[in-house]
């Protein structure tokens, strides 16, 4: 292991990490690391291009893709996994080797001389898929057939916002303040959403991207920590005020007593 680390700060040396590290997320995106990655508190921080202090959770990061585009950087978090992620790399590389090495053109020509079993089955093996037991099939609420279109929008990105005019008369409004870097406020974001989905008659989702925590909008709302959310009656009443999973159990709380 102490070679494969070695060999990371070799190539970080001669021009592979081009004097910025690069993170690469769950989700596929990447963020590049103009300074140099410290770990506080668990999460990641950094500046990124344009000099923002970033905070991500190491929760967040997929390392094994990581240790691809900047194994310096893996290599320093993640010792231990340095050595599994070089196997399945050079296992990686062989396996396309192999693929490669077998690849065919099909042409009218090669179709025409393949045997039974030789590439290509000469009748369907399959099964059909199972039909879904009728009490199987998931009951759509009340709300969701009635509801319509679910309401998820994005109404300021940094900017102060004026929370009252964006309240609705007929849905209890969540109001989400997160940031990109947020890893917690990407793992709460999925469950705000479907919860807006099941009950779009009666909840909308309004986020605000606080971008940083010197933004106008944040000193706007007093926003230190984030995921926070804000829940608005359809009489235009806070009724909740703190993290995204208290919003989610009101809510639900809500869909049970009404019917919805």
């Amino acid at each position: 292991m102490k070679r494969l680390i070695a060999l990371a700060m070799i190539l970080a040396a001669v021009g592979v990490w081009a004097g910025s590290e690069r993170l690469v997320l769950l989700d596929g995106k990447t963020m590049v690391a103009k300074s140099q990655v410290s770990l506080e508190r668990n999460m990641l921080v950094f500046k990124d291009a344009l000099g923002q202090k970033m905070h991500v959770s190491q929760r967040m990061i997929d390392w094994e893709a990581t240790w691809r585009v900047s194994p310096e950087l893996a290599a320093r978090f993640v010792p231990e996994k340095a050595e599994v992620f070089q196997a399945k790399r050079v296992i990686a590389e062989a396996d396309r080797g192999r693929r490669e090495r077998k690849d065919i053109v099909i042409t009218n020509e090669t179709l025409g001389s393949l045997k039974p079993n030789q590439g290509m089955a000469n009748h369907w093996e399959g099964r059909p898929a199972p039909e879904v037991s009728p009490r199987a099939k998931a009951k759509p609420s009340k709300s969701r057939a009635r509801g319509g279109r679910a309401i998820i929008k994005t109404i300021s990105k940094g900017k102060r916002v004026d929370l009252d005019k964006h309240l609705d008369d007929e849905r209890y409004v969540i109001f989400d303040f997160y940031a990109d870097w947020c890893g917690p406020c990407r793992q709460i974001e999925p469950r705000l959403k479907a919860l807006v989905k099941k009950y779009p008659a009666n909840v909308a989702l309004k986020k605000i991207d606080i971008v940083n925590w010197n933004s106008a909008v944040s000193r706007q709302h007093g926003v230190n920590s984030i995921p926070r959310t804000m829940v608005y009656s359809p009489k235009g009443k806070k009724v909740l005020d703190g993290h995204g999973s208290k919003a989610i159990e009101y809510i639900n709380r809500l869909a049970r007593k009404k019917d919805w």
